[in-house]
């Protein structure tokens, strides 16, 4: 796939100032969070699904995720746990508190550290493969990991991430899409993303928390 056609299911919550870019003052601010499915033009209507009512255990708000904690790293398991919950759906606490931390290049680099099964290092080496083909020489600081069905990546690009190229570069498999766009310092896109592998991309549901 070489673009994104259909309708994307979008969440948003508070987003970060960036500055606009001096000689393109008219770009869009980036939305903190994106939810797409990696084949829209086989998938035009799909559509998140609206949350689950929250049971009597889910009825307070959900505080933020801390990511520094050893344990959520502790496995494959322990990881998922995090952002899947037992009926599978995602939860939205764990990936805006996952893409909302300042050291996201930390929380890839923890995944890495998880032994990573054939499959996990498969979609790894696909995801990177993907990265070459889509930006070339345009990434650098680049850190990808992939634990079985949870991929994250964060890199710097020298040109626009725009929707096209992020569609591109999102069909290295079969996923849920979460990501964020940020500008650095030089006014250079940064994005950071994760990458819930689904055999159904079209079955997304949001847990209450």
């Amino acid at each position: 796939m070489s673009s994104s056609t259909g309708n994307d299911a979008v969440v948003e919550t508070e987003k970060p100032q960036t500055e606009s870019r001096k000689d393109n003052p008219q770009r869009a601010e980036p939305q903190l969070v994106q939810v797409a499915t990696p084949d829209q033009s086989e998938q035009d209507d799909v559509q998140a699904a609206e949350p689950s009512p929250p049971t009597d255990d889910e009825d307070a708000q959900a505080e933020p995720i801390n990511f520094s904690d050893d344990d959520i790293f502790a496995s494959t398991d322990s990881l998922e746990d995090i952002f899947i919950d037992s009926t599978g759906r995602v939860s939205q606490t764990a990936l805006t508190s996952a893409l909302g931390q300042d050291n996201f290049d930390g929380f890839v680099t923890r995944i890495n550290r998880i032994e990573a099964t054939e499959a996990a290092a498969e979609r790894e080496a696909k995801m990177n493969q993907q990265l070459i083909d889509t930006f070339g020489s345009d990434v650098y600081q680049s850190n990808h990991a992939c634990s079985e069905r949870i991929c994250a990546i964060t890199f710097t690009s020298t040109t626009r991430i725009d929707e096209e190229r992020l569609a591109r570069f999102s069909a290295f498999g079969s996923h849920y899409r979460f990501t964020r766009l940020d500008s650095n310092e030089y006014d250079e896109d940064v994005l950071k993303a994760i990458y819930i592998s689904t055999d159904n991309p079209s079955t997304l549901v949001f847990s209450p928390n």
